[in-house]
C-alpha cells in the first residue's frame, strides 16, 4: 500500500504524483482522480491538480478512449465489450462508441469472432470431449463465453 502524502492539501505534490502514473500510460480522468484519492490527496488537491493537467493536455479522455480501444482490439476483444470497458472506466458513450469505431477502422480484418469460437470449440473438447459440445451445458458455455468477449 502507497504511503500517504505528508500534506494532503498540497497540489503540487499530487500533481507531481499524478505525472508519475501518466508516466506509465494514459489515464482517464475518473481513473486518475480515484488513484489520487487513493493515495490519500484531498478532494481540493486533486480538482487543482487534474485542472491543471487538463489545461497541459497530459488528460484527455478521447486520447485515453482511443489508446485503450486500439489496445483492447488488438486482444480481439469485441466492440461490445470494449465500450463496457471504458464506460467502467468513467469514459462518456459517446467518446468510448466513437474509439471503438476508431480501432475497428484501423484494423479491418478485426473480425476474429470466427478464430475465437474454434479455438474455444477445441479447448472444450479437450478438457470434455466431444459430447461437451452435444449437451447444453457445453454449447450454453460456448455461448456465454461468446457473450462476454463482446
Amino acid at each position: 500500500m502507497a504511503k500517504p502524502p505528508r500534506d494532503p492539501a498540497d497540489a503540487e505534490a499530487c500533481y507531481q504524483t499524478a505525472m508519475r502514473s501518466l508516466a506509465l500510460r494514459w489515464h482517464g480522468e475518473k481513473e486518475l482522480r480515484t488513484k489520487l484519492a487513493r493515495r490519500g490527496f484531498d478532494t481540493e488537491a486533486i480538482q487543482s491538480a487534474l485542472l491543471r493537467l487538463t489545461r497541459e493536455r497530459w488528460i484527455d479522455d478521447e486520447r485515453y478512449a482511443r489508446s485503450f480501444a486500439r489496445s483492447r482490439s488488438s486482444k480481439h476483444l469485441g466492440p461490445d465489450r470494449i465500450v463496457r470497458e471504458l464506460r467502467g472506466r468513467g469514459v462518456d458513450a459517446v467518446t468510448a462508441s466513437r474509439s471503438v469505431a476508431a480501432a475497428a477502422e484501423e484494423d479491418p480484418g478485426g473480425d476474429h469472432l470466427a478464430t475465437l469460437c474454434s479455438k474455444k470449440i477445441r479447448a472444450l473438447v479437450a478438457r470434455r470431449g466431444l459430447d461437451a459440445l452435444l449437451e447444453t451445458r457445453g454449447r450454453n458455455k460456448l455461448i456465454a463465453w461468446l457473450l462476454t468477449q463482446g
